[in-house]
């Protein structure tokens, strides 16, 4: 085979040449490629807008989220800072209730065992068992009304 000889290539964009309508099929074609040429800036054009609506909304969307996560965790941070108001406060109740219960307690403790010794000392060593028994009645009356009688009696 014999070599070929090869013409060098111009690179450079031809030239746009402004052609009529009737200067015929050529001038058709550049029109075309024109029109094309433009409604494809038209496209992107659209198109970036709307990529730049998609992200804007996208970052709205993203920080109303965020908003509402901060005040979601602040709504259950007051929540569980009233429950455990709540729970102190009724454990403070409970502890006067305790209170006074105990004191209750020791007053009607006192007074059966002021009560024991009185009777013991008047009725002499019959009195005992009427003392057991009026101390077992006081106790079941105490009972009724409320006061705990923990005691050993």
């Amino acid at each position: 085979m014999s070599p070929v000889a090869v013409e060098p290539v111009s690179i450079a964009p031809p030239a746009m040449p402004s052609f009529k309508k009737h200067e015929g099929p050529a001038a058709s074609a550049v029109e075309e490629i024109n029109r094309l040429e433009a409604e494809m800036m038209r496209l992107r054009t659209e198109e970036e807008g709307r990529r730049a609506e998609v992200e804007t909304a996208r970052l709205s969307a993203e920080n109303a989220l965020r908003l509402e996560q901060e005040r979601w965790r602040q709504q259950e941070e007051e929540t569980a800072r009233q429950r455990a108001q709540k729970e102190k406060q009724r454990i403070e109740v409970e502890a006067r209730e305790q209170a006074e219960e105990e004191h209750h307690r020791q007053i009607a403790e006192h007074e059966l065992g002021t009560l024991g010794r009185d009777r013991d000392k008047s009725a002499g060593d019959g009195a005992p068992f009427e003392v057991g028994q009026e101390m077992i009645g006081r106790k079941v009356l105490l009972s009724r009304i409320g006061y705990s009688a923990r005691s050993s009696w």
